[in-house]
């Protein structure tokens, strides 16, 4: 697991992640990528949906997040 980040660059840090992946990341996967809580992640992520620089897709209980297009 990669070590904490500057709390500053954790938005960037996800816009970076999203912009790499393949696929949507649970909330989950980018906390454990990051190396920050999943509490901690999912907060950003709901801001950045807010600023619509991501969207989220529910699946059951999980949510993903993918880059808006």
């Amino acid at each position: 697991m990669k070590s904490a980040i500057n709390r500053s660059k954790i938005k960037e840090a996800i816009l970076n992640l999203l912009n790499k992946a393949e696929k949507p990341f649970s909330t989950d996967e980018i906390a454990t990528n990051l190396g920050i809580s999943w509490h901690t992640a999912i907060r950003h992520c709901l801001d950045l949906e807010i600023e619509k620089k991501l969207s989220k897709l529910v699946i059951g209980r999980i949510s993903a997040w993918q880059l808006k297009k």
